[in-house]
């Protein structure tokens, strides 16, 4: 969304020497605007989602204000059904790119109710009740001739450490090697 999604623009300008134009209207820039919302080939798309009025200030803002924007406008339930076009608007364009064929307009939005749907009747399947005994876990050595590598990895936004740990046991349980790492790290959460 921050320019992450591969668009023509996009590489272009990392040096890609491609054409930049939308490989499915060649009417605008395939930017990730473009491409996922404002071509003119979502029209029906847009149309059939009923959000075809999001979209009209989209080109002083960039696509990840859009949804923030957006996201602020509907329902829980109406943004998720957005994010899942938006997903599959990316597919139908990768699809069309490697292999010349579009997916309809109203078989993107069915398969993206029908997805939502599913996921959220999954979400609502009954969990089995938890065991009756609960078995504790005792860390073992490896089998003859073999090595166990345990590891373990920490974050700490705050000072935005993050922290790595390993060790390497033999099949007597003697340690062989291990390592601590501290790496300061730059990622946006």
């Amino acid at each position: 969304m921050l320019n992450w999604i591969p668009t023509r623009t996009n590489l272009v300008a990392h040096g890609l020497k491609i054409g930049s134009l939308c490989p499915i209207c060649s009417r605008k820039d395939e930017t990730t605007s473009h491409i996922l919302w404002r071509c003119s080939s979502l029209k029906s798309i847009r149309s059939l989602s009923g959000f075809s009025s999001f979209g009209s200030f989209m080109d002083s803002i960039s696509f990840f204000e859009h949804v923030l924007t957006v996201k602020n406008e509907v329902t829980t339930k109406e943004f998720e059904l957005l994010c899942i076009l938006w997903w599959r608007v990316w597919f139908r364009r990768n699809h069309m790119f490697h292999s010349s064929v579009m997916i309809p307009d109203q078989g993107i939005f069915d398969w993206a109710v029908s997805f939502m749907n599913e996921f959220r009747n999954a979400k609502q399947l009954v969990c089995l009740p938890p065991p009756k005994q609960v078995v504790s876990r005792v860390w073992k050595a490896p089998q003859a001739g073999c090595y166990k590598i345990n590891t373990n990895v920490a974050l700490n936004n705050h000072y935005r450490v993050f922290g790595v740990g390993v060790m390497i046991w033999d099949c007597n349980g003697l340690v062989m090697a291990s390592l601590c790492l501290n790496l300061r790290v730059c990622y946006q959460p």
